[in-house]
This record gives C-alpha cells, structure tokens and sequence, in this order.
C-alpha cells in the first residue's frame, strides 16, 4: 500500500502500519497497513483462515503483534482499548446476573442505563422471560441462552459502552432468521 502521510494518520479512528502477527513462530498476517477514517463503516472480508480475526485480536490487544503499530486516534492501542466495544461470534458471558453481564460494558452505569441498552439491543424479551429477569445468574458461558440471546447480550455491553469504535467478528454469523433479523436492527441503531 502506498506512504499514509501524517495528516491522514491524524485523522484516523484506526491506524494499522506494517503490521505482522504470528502463532507459535508461524506468519498468518505480514506486512499490513490500514487506515480507517474517523466514522467509516470499514469491512475486511476473506476466506476462513485469511487472519481476519487475527487483526481483530491485535487490534484489540488480545494478541501482539511480532512488528509494526497500531494507533486509536492517534495514540498505541493499548492506551485506547476504551474506545472501542467489541461483539465477537462466540459470545463470553459469565456465571453472574444478566444486568452484571451487560454492565461489563460499563460498570458504573445504572440499572436505567442498563435496561436501555436492553431495549435497544433488542433483548428485552430475552431478558423477561427469565426467571429473574435482569437478576437471573446465567450459567458460564451463557450456555442457558441461545446464541441469537447471547449475542443480543453482548450487543447490549456495546450500547452501554457506548465507544466511538465499534467492532464486529462475524457477529451473525450461525443464527437462525429471526435472530439474525434483531441482531442486525440492533446493530443498525449501534453503528
């Protein structure tokens, strides 16, 4: 990719440069540079296996890449993973209460703050047809929702996180129709 100067740098959400990532010593990502404006809908598409969750996880932090850089408006990722809310395809949830579960995406936000970003992630259904409803203690994992109501939870931790980035690993991806369909208005209204 050609030279980015440093006034298109300044003026990017995302800024990736020569960026290589490996697993146990083998390359699966070399050489890489993008450069994401501030409010561009920006999608990396590939085949399985391309390093498109990789750039993700190093992205986010969650791997380090073996060279280059990656900037969050202007400044090393790391020092800017707050600004960015992330829903992956397998959605983490934890052996705690749903309002718990979504407040990860903001511990200090109040019940109010919590059961809006419910609504508008589509889950209130979800969530009052629990026992409990938002005081309902979910199994690890969340393996006692599906995988349309997880997601829906977890879309809920990106509302209330409420982060200038947002990022999406195949969210949809392995859903039924009608979930697929609330994840998607409910991603319309994050994005």
């Amino acid at each position: 990719m050609p030279a980015q100067n440093k006034s298109s740098l300044s003026k990017a959400a995302v800024s990736i440069q020569d960026l290589s990532v490996a697993y146990h010593e083998k390359p699966v990502l070399w050489d890489i540079d993008l450069n994401v404006p501030k409010g561009a809908l920006t999608a990396i598409i590939g085949p399985n296996g391309a390093g498109k969750t990789s750039l993700i996880k190093a992205t986010l932090g969650i791997i380090k890449p073996i060279a280059g850089r990656i900037d969050v408006f202007g400044y090393p990722v790391k020092r800017q993973l707050n600004q960015i809310a992330y829903v992956p395809q397998m959605t983490l949830l934890f052996n705690a209460s749903v309002a718990d579960n979504i407040r990860i995406g903001n511990s200090d936000a109040s019940d109010r703050a919590v059961h809006e970003a419910a609504r508008q992630a589509n889950a209130l259904d979800v969530i009052e047809s629990l026992p409990d409803g938002y005081e309902t203690i979910l199994s690890e994992r969340g393996n006692s929702l599906s995988g349309g109501q997880r997601q829906r939870i977890a879309i809920a931790r990106a509302f209330l996180k409420d982060a200038p980035i947002l990022v999406l690993d195949e969210a949809t991806s392995a859903l039924d129709n009608k979930s697929d369909q609330l994840i998607q208005e409910a991603l319309m209204r994050l994005a």
